[in-house]
């Protein structure tokens, strides 16, 4: 019971850590701390648009960047019926460099246009069956388009892995945001509701990368700063720790604490020891049950030395 509990409880542990761990070192999330006169206001994992081409020009370390934008639940409509999608994305093509795909049918090539979609196979499934929907038509509505509105399928990608940090059913176009919104939403440093992602090489000290980026952004908007009473801070968080730190806010979905796992690990460790002795207990109990044996030996001429060497040496052993 105590090893089969603990097989368990370690399985649990080693799942929660593996997240994202392929892209570890090499995709950062970019994360936002606000401070006012030094105390902490809030942190949080959306910053605004303007982050990312920032980065992108001022760092020569971040060689991609990403934007992604959570929608929310959509309700989805083809001639098979209404669907409703809780697991939606605006994304732009540079997201399906970082990320991995296993692409069914279809590919992102189209994804730089508005009003194109990528779709699970669980969800294409529910849409158009067996068929390849590539090219075909899907009404999307939501809240956050203000309406009802037709978009064309780029392409159809296995369900991500349980393992991932987020995994949407469905991504739609980023460029879409343009529409409702305008293209220069893109210099804005004020809309602070949409996740930004770099590619870094892997070789390189984050940390400086870190500080040089944060001096970089007081320069730039160091007066703005002083003027709002309020400074903001960019912080490289490998996608590989999203899922164990709990520490912002807007996340995609909760994850769990790394502290809470590292208590799991100690009382692993605690069962297996308490398991161990109790087992050394019944093996001592055993070993007593050979007290006839020993006296015959103690007969025969075994010193006391012999005989506690020999149960030693079968405890050790065995154990």
């Amino acid at each position: 019971i105590g090893l089969v509990s603990s097989f368990y409880v370690l399985s649990y542990v080693e799942f929660e850590q593996s997240y994202d761990r392929d892209l570890a070192n090499r995709v950062y999330r970019i994360n936002q701390l606000n401070t006012k006169e030094g105390a902490e206001i809030s942190r949080s994992a959306r910053t605004s648009p303007a982050v990312g081409a920032f980065l992108m020009e001022t760092m020569p370390e971040v060689t991609t960047f990403s934007r992604m934008v959570l929608m929310g639940e959509v309700i989805l409509k083809t001639d098979a019926g209404v669907v409703r999608e809780k697991e939606t994305i605006l994304a732009d093509e540079a997201h399906f460099q970082q990320f991995e795909y296993i692409w069914k049918h279809g590919s992102p090539d189209n994804m730089n246009q508005p009003q194109h979609v990528v779709i699970d196979e669980a969800l294409s499934l529910k849409l158009f069956g067996d068929e390849d929907p590539t090219g075909k038509m899907v009404e999307v509505n939501s809240t956050n388009l203000d309406g009802t509105f037709p978009f064309t399928v780029a392409g159809v990608v296995e369900e991500v892995q349980q393992n991932s940090h987020m995994r949407p059913g469905m991504l739609i176009s980023y460029s879409t945001l343009y529409k409702f919104v305008g293209q220069e939403i893109d210099q804005s440093w004020n809309w602070n509701n949409l996740f930004t992602y770099v590619t870094v090489d892997g070789a390189t000290d984050i940390e400086n990368v870190q500080l040089a980026a944060n001096e970089a952004l007081t320069k730039l908007r160091g007066a703005q700063f002083a003027q709002q009473g309020v400074n903001e801070t960019l912080i490289f968080q490998s996608v590989s720790n999203i899922h164990t730190d709990p520490g912002y806010v807007g996340e995609f979905t909760a994850g769990v604490d790394a502290e809470q796992l590292f208590y799991l690990s100690l009382l692993t460790s605690f069962i297996l020891l308490m398991t161990y002795l109790n087992f050394v207990n019944l093996f001592v109990v055993r070993t007593l049950s050979t007290a006839k044996q020993m006296g015959i030996r103690a007969v025969l001429g075994s010193s006391n030395a012999q005989l506690l060497t020999m149960n030693i040496a079968d405890i050790a052993l065995l154990n």
